[in-house]
């Protein structure tokens, strides 16, 4: 997983090594979060994390949503979104929320057309992001 990170970092607004230290985000992901992966051969090529921690009004919360730069595109990332909402349904959440940085605009067409709705933007430009189940 840290190498999928390593390799998606710039992908980023900003970057994600920026903002965290990628080995213990790695690490907390791997022990913490329910991880959905596409695997092509030895390499994950994409990964989408959520804590399921709180079924109150926080709800599951997307830590991590990646996909390396030679597999975007594809709708990795709509499916492995698609597993994770259906994952939290059954879990019996009413909602998703997440953060993501208004020039992601690629992955804001994603979230929107996925259901959620911003709810708050902070002054360092990242959006906040809900989805009512």
């Amino acid at each position: 997983m840290l190498r999928h990170l390593q390799a998606h970092d710039d992908a980023f607004q900003p970057p994600l090594s920026s903002r965290v230290n990628l080995e213990d985000y790695s690490r907390k992901l791997f022990d913490n979060a329910v991880r959905f992966e596409a695997w092509v051969g030895n390499d994950l090529v994409g990964l989408v994390a959520i804590y399921c921690n709180s079924k109150d009004e926080d709800g599951a919360f997307v830590s991590n949503v990646s996909v390396l730069a030679g597999h975007a595109g594809k709708g990795i990332a709509r499916r492995l979104m698609q597993f994770a909402i259906a994952h939290v349904v059954g879990l019996g959440f009413s909602s998703m929320h997440l953060e993501v940085d208004r020039r992601a605009v690629r992955a804001m067409h994603l979230y929107l057309a996925l259901g959620f709705r911003p709810t708050a933007q902070s002054e360092d430009g990242s959006i906040s992001m809900r989805l009512r189940i």
